[in-house]
């Protein structure tokens, strides 16, 4: 779990918004199995659009890889950057590309 609250943006390419995350201790009822062969289907970007921008975690299936490049480019953030904004509960996360049933 992350230390602090993160706040889910509208979807980037999709109109759908993305689904409330779990709150609390409860854990979701997915088979690690299934859960490992999704993380290898991620591409991900970690930045900020601009230097007062929030920092900023862009994610989707591979499939959707060219979706990222018609998107405001990302500037790199440090692992400090992403600690500071993790703890401060300052992360934008935006899903890229369509959205699955």
């Amino acid at each position: 779990m992350f230390p602090a609250p993160v706040r889910y943006a509208a979807d980037t390419v999709s109109d759908d918004r993305a689904p409330d995350p779990p709150r609390g201790d409860a854990a979701p009822d997915v088979d690690p199995t299934r859960l490992d062969a999704l993380a290898g289907q991620l591409v991900w970007r970690i930045g900020r659009a601009s230097d007062d921008a929030p920092l900023t975690v862009r994610v989707g299936l591979a499939s959707s890889a060219a979706a990222f490049a018609e998107l405001p480019r990302l500037h790199n953030a440090s692992e400090a950057e992403l600690r500071e904004a993790l703890d401060a509960g300052e992360v934008r996360v935006e899903w890229v590309g369509a959205r699955g049933r």
